[in-house]
């Protein structure tokens, strides 16, 4: 076969396109695979995010359950402190405001209660045993 210069160039640049070409085809299968890891990363990060949001939500359901032991009701903690600082009981460190607030508040809640119930007695003898139990209580 002889083979002029002008179709060896010719050829020569059939080739390289060629392999230009097989080159490209190697790379796109290469973008799809780190595409396809790309994915299942982003993925994986997405749904441990999702996790990090519902633990942060129980966190703050825990907190808010503890600060309301802590704080509201006759028998919360801080209910029973004021009671005891209004007693006498020495203090050298004052309550942080959000509890001290907190604990005020159910003070005036607990003044209320204790005129309504004043206010709302009744003769018949049904609450008088409540009533004893609660003194005792506060008592002690």
């Amino acid at each position: 076969i002889v083979a002029s210069p002008t179709l060896l160039l010719a050829i020569l640049k059939l080739v390289t396109s060629l392999w230009n070409m097989h080159k490209q085809e190697e790379n796109a299968v290469q973008i799809i695979e780190l595409a396809g890891k790309i994915h299942n990363k982003l993925a994986s990060f997405a749904k441990n995010y999702e996790d990090v949001g519902l633990r942060i939500d129980s966190a703050k359901k825990a907190y808010d359950s503890g600060f309301g032991q802590l704080t509201s009701g006759k028998g919360s903690a801080l209910s029973l402190l004021t009671q005891m600082e209004k007693r006498g009981i020495k203090v050298k460190k004052a309550l942080p405001d959000k509890l001290a607030k907190a604990a005020a508040s159910d003070d005036l809640d607990e003044t209320d209660n204790e005129i309504g119930d004043e206010t709302d007695h009744d003769d018949s003898g049904d609450d008088s045993a409540d009533r004893a139990a609660i003194a005792h209580a506060e008592h002690e």
